[in-house]
């Protein structure tokens, strides 16, 4: 993870921290690492440069994104963010 990487998730966790021990609100999980696991039992595999501009292979994606997300504009919004990452 790059530098700014890392301070955007110390940022997560204080608001993680803020929300469930300040105002006690229930943490159901980190949806990185949940979609992260899902990909990885279902086989797929973002790591590799030849999904770009692959319509299928991004449908692909999308699709199993959905299965995590439930909600079609939260897909195309992390999809749209994966896809300018170099590093996915």
């Amino acid at each position: 993870m790059n530098q700014t990487g890392q301070i955007e998730r110390c940022t997560q966790n204080r608001i993680v921290r803020l929300f469930t021990v300040e105002l006690r609100y229930d943490y159901l999980g980190n949806r990185e690492e949940l979609l992260t696991q899902y990909l990885t039992r279902k086989e797929y595999s973002i790591k590799k440069d030849d999904w770009r501009g692959n319509l299928q292979k991004e449908n692909e994606i999308k699709a199993a994104l959905y299965e995590v997300l439930q909600e079609e504009k939260e897909v195309e919004r992390i999809f749209a963010i994966v896809k300018e990452q170099r590093e996915y």
